[in-house]
């Protein structure tokens, strides 16, 4: 299957949230956690996965829970941050942004436990997102850039599971799929907040 091609199935596009969980269904299964975790931010269906795992993260427990549940893994915000530019979500972008720059500013803070207070500037990022998700939610972004993408494929439905199964059978036998690393272990005595930190600084260059 050609790698740059998104496959849907027929007729999931009339409905906005049929149609972002198919694709983030299939871009799961198709991909290991390695190749999810650790990209280099150009793959357009990673970005857009990663986009809509923002929304989704964010709307169950604010930029707080977004933040640690990745880990500060900075490739993931990378991508998150393309995928919400390139599907126009310029806004919600904003608040990736701001959120990288708290932690950068606050890495002691960025570097705190689940048991710590919440960040007021992170409480401050969840207000204006809902405020955002009230006028348009990052999955209409999502729906409208899957719709005119010259990319897509719609595809039979019982082909598209099938192809999905598929998937989800292969994944099985990857060796490959963890989650961090060597590399990440290499960087391991720089410290969770400091590997961040690395990480914005090469993304403003």
């Amino acid at each position: 299957m050609p790698e740059d091609i998104i496959f849907l199935p027929e007729g999931i596009l009339e409905k906005v949230s049929d149609a972002v969980e198919s694709f983030s269904w299939c871009t799961d299964s198709r991909l290991s956690r390695e190749a999810l975790w650790n990209n280099d931010g150009t793959d357009e269906a990673i970005n857009l996965y990663h986009a809509l795992q923002y929304e989704g993260e964010v709307n169950n427990g604010g930029h707080d829970q977004y933040f640690h549940n990745s880990n500060g893994h900075f490739p993931v915000f990378r991508s998150a941050l393309n995928g919400l530019e390139m599907i126009g979500a310029h806004p919600y972008a904003e608040l990736v942004v701001a959120m990288l720059s708290w932690a950068e500013a606050h890495p002691e803070e960025a570097a705190a436990t689940w048991d710590s207070p919440r960040s007021p500037t992170l409480d401050r990022l969840d207000d204006r997102y809902f405020s955002l998700s009230d006028e348009r939610t990052v999955k209409v972004f999502a729906h409208e850039w899957l719709r005119r993408s010259p990319k897509l494929r719609l595809i039979p439905p019982e082909e598209f599971n099938q192809m999905v199964f598929r998937f989800q059978r292969e994944a099985h036998g990857r060796e490959d799929d963890v989650v961090e690393p060597a590399a990440m272990e290499k960087a391991a005595a720089r410290g969770w907040a400091g590997r961040l930190i690395d990480g914005i600084a090469k993304w403003r260059i």
